[in-house]
């Protein structure tokens, strides 16, 4: 009888260790676009993550993806960049036939994280220069263990990209506004008082000076008969310089793409 209960609760088990991972794999796997693989989210935090990244997903047509693992070498030992792409391409990750898409990999044991894009539409999106923005939202909350508010802050930009993006002006170098505005205050001010000194200074060399009704009588006339004087309107000439507008993001912009059709930006949080 023990030995037929002990079989019992043996297979129990078994049935079990196949269950669990099964479960773990819809939860965390292909069907997700969040695969908190460490835990570091609660559910409800997991589930509001997963909404926010399907509804970005599925406005722009290409994917967005969070994955957390404990040590990045258990997908591929030369770099987290290359375990992003070997997770990417094993769970057949991205949007459509062009499988596009972009996908932030944290790995715990030694705090690495990659931001991987993949296909053409993701990588005019995702810029070197745009990566790096993305990146200043969340490393901070990392930094401080916030996992769910710096999972939330990716998110939020990354909708804030595709939007640019999809306006025809994708965040690279020189897209964004300069802050010129104090500087422009300065030089105004400064403009203001030299201008002033200027003028206080001419009004005060021309106290003398009697103003004309008419401009023959500013001409000297010694020698010279003047049998009509008017003054006469002619013409205004304007000047216009067309200067056109550059939209590639200035030098240094663009997306580096390597030879499996990846692009990366990744270090330390």
């Amino acid at each position: 009888m023990k030995r037929k209960l002990c079989s019992l609760l043996l297979l129990l088990g078994l049935c079990a260790a196949l269950v669990l991972p099964a479960f773990a794999q819809t939860y965390l796997g292909v069907a997700s676009n969040v695969m908190d693989i460490e835990n570091l989210l609660t559910r409800e935090e997991y589930d509001a993550l997963e909404e926010k990244a399907l509804q970005i997903s599925e406005q722009y047509h290409c994917m967005v993806y969070i994955v957390t693992v404990w040590d990045y070498r258990d997908y591929d030992l030369r770099s987290v960049e290359y375990a992003a792409e070997t997770i990417y391409r094993e769970r057949d990750l991205g949007w459509g036939e062009d499988h596009t898409g972009i996908l932030l990999l944290l790995s715990m044991k030694e705090r690495d994280y990659d931001l991987c894009a993949y296909g053409d539409w993701a990588h005019y999106a995702y810029t070197d220069y745009g990566k790096e923005k993305l990146a200043d939202r969340f490393l901070d909350n990392f930094r401080e263990d916030d996992w769910y508010g710096g999972f939330s802050d990716y998110l939020d930009y990354c909708a804030v990209m595709m939007e640019k993006a999809a306006a025809g002006n994708p965040l690279d170098v020189g897209s964004e506004p300069v802050p010129v505005a104090p500087v422009i205050a300065g030089c105004f001010g400064v403009s203001f008082v030299v201008a002033l000194i200027v003028c206080l200074v001419l009004r005060g060399s021309m106290k003398s000076v009697k103003e004309a009704s008419a401009a023959g009588n500013y001409v000297k006339r010694d020698g010279v008969r003047f049998t009509r004087r008017e003054d006469r309107y002619l013409t205004t000439t304007h000047s216009r310089v067309y200067s056109p507008v550059n939209k590639s993001g200035g030098s240094g912009g663009g997306t580096t793409i390597n030879s499996g059709g990846f692009s990366h930006s990744g270090g330390k949080f």
